[in-house]
């Protein structure tokens, strides 16, 4: 739960949210999902304050595509500034080492 210490489990929560482009064939209004869009919140814990590896835990995206945007306590990073780099498709590093306990993240993903 947020604002807990210690060892207990990160608190994530999954939002979806589909981009739709909207057609009219044959007159008949239609909407193609374009994108969808992925939303994790989770709080860090212990062992990820001590390692900077922050793991996603309800899906993966694609390495390399700037399909992933991540938000560290309501401040977007950049994987460009080198606030982060994309360990695996479902977990990243921040390069600044150790994380505060308790630290807001939220990925962000689409494919």
């Amino acid at each position: 739960m947020p604002g807990q210490s210690g060892s207990a489990a990160p608190f994530n929560a999954k939002y979806i949210l589909e981009e739709l482009t909207p057609e009219v064939p044959n007159g008949v209004l239609r909407s193609t999902v374009v994108h969808t869009h992925y939303f994790e919140e989770h709080i860090v814990t212990a062992d990820e304050a001590v390692t900077g590896v922050v793991n996603l835990t309800s899906g993966t995206y694609t390495i390399g595509n700037n399909s992933l945007a991540i938000f560290r306590n309501g401040i977007r990073q950049s994987i460009t500034n080198g606030d982060y780099v994309e360990t695996s498709n479902s977990s990243i590093t921040f390069t600044s080492g150790l994380l505060p306990l308790n630290d807001y993240i939220i990925f962000e993903w689409r494919k």
